[in-house]
């Protein structure tokens, strides 16, 4: 009889660890209430806008998209969004010319290189959300190799310090 009462407890810490393990796992992975593309597209945009900025708390203005206020709600961070994605060019090239990119607005897969053309006869340095930065000299073209994560990130632009376009234009990166 002992031996009986000693199984079925057994089975009920085993049964209680599933269960708390499995709520553990759920919590940590699915995604939590009212999860929804406009809510990662959100805290994307948030996040490449608090990389991007360094303090620099100024609305958003890349030529050829809406202007997205420094103190945007959540609602014009969404169609600031789907206006990019909307008139992203398909394309793994960028020129720029005055630090500013031919499209506002590109879209690139995960993993593939990006050819910068500078039009500019002095060095430029381009980077995204401050952390893939490459130096391109006057009149040339460099490929660059992004190590970015899918979702939205700002390109940067600058000749000097006080020649510095924060937010030149937008990048997809999709799957």
């Amino acid at each position: 009889m002992a031996g009986l009462q000693i199984r079925f407890i057994g089975l009920i810490v085993v049964i209680s660890l599933l269960i708390a393990g499995g709520t553990f796992l759920a919590k940590q992975f699915l995604p939590k209430g009212n999860s929804s593309k406009s809510t990662q597209q959100t805290n994307q945009l948030d996040q490449a806008n608090n990389q991007a900025s360094a303090g620099n708390n100024k609305d958003v203005k890349i030529q050829g998209l809406p202007t997205l206020p420094a103190s945007a709600s959540s609602q014009q961070q969404t169609e600031f969004l789907n206006t990019a994605s909307e008139k992203a060019v398909e394309t793994n090239k960028v020129e720029l010319t005055n630090c500013k990119p031919n499209n506002a607005s590109i879209r690139l897969k995960k993993g593939e290189n990006l050819n910068i053309k500078n039009n500019d006869n002095r060095l430029i340095v381009v980077d995204f959300n401050s952390s893939n930065v490459f130096p391109v000299d006057g009149k040339k073209e460099f490929e660059a190799k992004l190590n970015l994560k899918t979702g939205f990130h700002f390109l940067s632009c600058q000749h000097s310090a006080e020649d510095h376009n924060p937010k030149a234009g937008i990048v997809e990166i999709v799957e």
